[in-house]
């Protein structure tokens, strides 16, 4: 405890040293520069969709380098979205921040340093160190604030002394640490390439490559991973996920065909994600991925290598505001009344007796940002995600809000996109839908999906609105006219209606895709059968396979018939365990919803494709 007190003195002496003087003069004039430096940043932040690129798998030439095959094998859990115990465990919440960390060149800046900072974000001015705070967020907006929840609980880890410490305690005593839940190859995410005229374009990047960890409060150890032998089940009211989501930038970002959809500067990464599949134990294909993310080493379980990145991924740059990102789920509460038996997940049946508080879940989007050697992690705009208050009705007599028109415009250049492209023959393909604000400024600065105990009894209930933009939109008629027009324009299918549109929206939405878009089945749901139009049918990942009471038995996971529990709010589940892909389902692997396992039908066709396999007919996606 005395060593981490010294290190927290020790940033302080750190900011203190980056400001100069200990005038307040001075140190005013140093925060205005560090303002100022994160404003410029967030104005050109590229921004990124969350979960769909713009790759249409109907583009891709499946014959355009058949050469470069490494097996015949290919399976998506191990190539990607890895989710095995034995496999994720590979890496620590430690390496990853100690990494981030020592990047900024200064010696006295550490990972406890840069996670205190960060979560201070989520507190109240002042904190406990210069930085941005949740009421000082965003800089310099000119048009006001959109709703940003503030301050979040999440911030009392800004003065956790333990949530390293507690990697190397058994459970149920470390709870403040995290732990990795899955590794996820984004190739499908690249960044469209860049047109350079005679038919040639460059591609800048090769897509997200992405590690994510959750609290380990919410996390359920099994008797065979527990020192004591026992089920420590997950604690459903105090969890926090968090995502690094690394855009890698092309290894060699030559002049290409403009019909190419497979960078060549690419492919060594795609083999190497590619050859996971070939026959390996859990934990050797743990020590690749986690040599691949820390070292940039692509090596296959044998050991054959595939090159170097020329920087390792884990890397500040990766995540800066012309890069990647990191996006948390969060979801800590003060549990004020709890029943002796927890509910499992958020399924029917939860008791309106819990007293939770605020009993909300909120999704966020950080970048990192460096000033005077020291690295800082920054709130940044949460990408396509349209704040909801610009599709409410106005106030009769007073001037719309300036940001509502170029949001229209945007939505109307994309319908064509959001209802499947070419010539809608795919308008019955929920993954042919794409839609991003990647520079608006009608993005939100936070993704509210709702509240999950009933808002009945004595829990609160969500202090903002929840970010459901097709609710907000159903009042707005001048809108929908808009939206009517563009239809009309592009020709689209004349049952297809601007509510559709919206609809189609939502689901490329934080709120949306994790729990929104979620179509009614028995007592769970959101969205109409036919909320989508065109035949398309959004996943009900609240139930999963458990249809029609969409009630989870257990944390755990036997049977292989049922591997997609009823899940709310998040797609990779800390808190349920199913059968592990690797080792003849040996071990344990954390679950998937039935959402990610539609989206994989796509990514793993895309994937075959780049590297030269056949295409699968997978068909995962409500029929």
């Amino acid at each position: 405890m005395f060593r981490m007190l010294q290190r927290n003195i020790m940033l302080a002496a750190c900011i203190a040293l980056s400001v100069g003087s200990a005038s307040y003069h001075t140190q005013s004039q140093e925060l205005e520069q560090f303002e100022a430096e994160w404003a410029k940043e967030a104005a050109s932040s590229i921004g990124n969709p969350p979960e769909r690129g713009f790759v249409r798998l109907d583009a891709l030439n499946t014959k355009e380098r058949p050469e470069i095959t490494p097996s015949t094998v290919f399976n998506r859990y191990l190539s990607l979205l890895v989710t095995d115990v034995d496999t994720v465990s590979a890496i620590t919440f430690s390496e990853v921040m100690d990494q981030l960390a020592k990047q900024s060149g200064n010696p006295l800046f550490g990972k406890e340093m840069l996670f205190h900072q960060w979560w201070d974000t989520q507190n109240q001015q002042s904190g406990l160190v210069r930085g941005p705070h949740c009421d000082n967020v965003p800089p310099k907006d000119k048009l006001g604030h959109f709703a940003y929840d503030c301050p979040r609980l999440e911030g009392a880890q800004a003065t956790e002394q333990k949530v390293f410490s507690d990697e190397k305690v058994a459970p149920p005593n470390n709870l403040a640490a995290y732990s990795a839940i899955a590794f996820s190859n984004r190739f499908d995410l690249l960044t469209p390439g860049r047109k350079l005229g005679n038919g040639k374009i460059r591609y800048r990047d090769c897509g997200e490559y992405r590690i994510i960890f959750a609290r380990n409060s919410g996390k359920t150890t099994p008797p065979s991973l527990s020192p004591d032998g026992k089920l420590h089940e997950g604690d459903i009211f105090n969890r926090n996920l968090i995502s690094f989501e690394f855009r890698i930038k092309n290894p060699n970002p030559r002049r290409e065909k403009s019909d190419v959809i497979v960078p060549e500067g690419c492919l060594p990464i795609l083999k190497f994600w590619g050859s996971l599949s070939e026959p390996a134990s859990a934990t050797t294909r743990g020590e690749r991925l986690k040599d691949f993310f820390l070292n940039g080493n692509m090596k296959a379980p044998d050991g054959r290598s595939f090159g170097r990145l020329p920087s390792k991924v884990v890397n500040i740059r990766n995540l800066s505001f012309d890069s990647g990102q990191i996006r948390t789920n969060q979801f800590i509460n003060n549990v004020l009344v709890k029943p002796s038996i927890p509910p499992h997940d958020y399924t029917p049946g939860t008791p309106s007796s819990i007293n939770i508080d605020p009993n909300n879940w909120v999704l966020r989007e950080f970048r990192t940002l460096t000033v005077n050697n020291i690295v800082l992690i920054v709130p940044d705009t949460t990408k396509s995600n349209p704040d909801i208050s610009l599709f409410r009705p106005g106030t009769v007599g007073t001037e719309a809000d300036p940001r509502l028109p170029p949001l229209i415009t945007a939505i109307g250049a994309q319908t064509r996109s959001l209802l499947g492209g070419g010539q809608f023959d795919r308008v019955n393909d929920i993954n042919s839908i794409i839609f991003s604000l990647p520079k608006s400024s009608a993005n939100a600065y936070d993704s509210v999906a709702g509240s999950p105990v009933p808002c009945v009894g004595p829990s609160k209930c969500n202090p903002n609105e929840v970010d459901d933009v097709l609710a907000a939109f159903a009042m707005n008629a001048s809108v929908a006219t808009d939206l009517q027009d563009y239809l009309a324009a592009i020709g689209a299918p004349a049952a297809i209606t601007a509510n559709n549109v919206v609809d189609r929206l939502r689901t490329q939405t934080c709120a949306g895709c994790h729990q929104f878009s979620d179509t009614k089945e028995g007592p769970v749901g959101f969205d109409d059968k036919d909320g989508l139009g065109g035949g398309a049918h959004w996943p009900t990942k609240a139930c999963g396979d458990y249809g029609p009471s969409c009630t989870l038995p257990s944390f755990l996971i036997s049977d292989k018939a049922k591997l997609h529990p009823p899940m709310q709010f998040t797609q990779v589940s800390e808190l349920v365990l199913t059968p592990s892909i690797a080792d003849d389902g040996k071990g344990w692997r954390y679950a998937i919803s039935s959402t990610v396992e539609c989206m994989l039908d796509f990514r793993e066709n895309l994937m075959r494709g780049a590297i030269g396999l056949p295409l699968t007919n997978a068909n995962n996606c409500p029929k």
